[in-house]
């Protein structure tokens, strides 16, 4: 009896690291392609205002900040639903899946409200 539920727990544990490694590399290359093309958009910012007449280097920095701080929220918004999925597990029982997925939510709902607030800050 105790071999089988060693057994069942051991594939549990395998199952449940193969899809970790897979999220782990989905959520790593979605995130590269989000910094390249974001990278992109600066490039483009920056020929703009090279090629405009007169210097507006104060507006360049703005739009660069809120380039990037768009970037930062985007970037801490994009795994939220992957996760949210990961810790909706069911094979774990439905009230250690729910606390989990309570205190994710909850977290990056805080996380975000805090970045969204600081923004401000640093675009003026």
């Amino acid at each position: 009896m105790h071999h089988c539920y060693l057994s069942i727990t051991l594939k549990l544990a395998l199952r449940s690291l193969k899809f970790l490694i897979r999220l782990t590399a989905v959520l790593c290359s979605t995130d590269t392609m989000v910094r390249q093309a974001a990278m992109v958009v600066k490039c483009v910012l920056l020929i703009y205002y090279k090629n405009s007449k007169g210097r507006h280097y104060r507006r360049q920095g703005q739009m660069l900040t809120v380039v990037e701080y768009s970037l930062l929220l985007y970037r801490a918004l994009l795994p939220a639903p992957v996760w949210y999925r990961f810790f909706l597990n069911k094979e774990y029982g439905s009230l250690f899946s729910s606390l989990t997925t309570g205190l994710y939510l909850t977290f990056k709902v805080a996380s975000m409200v805090e970045k969204v607030l600081l923004v401000p800050l640093f675009i003026s």
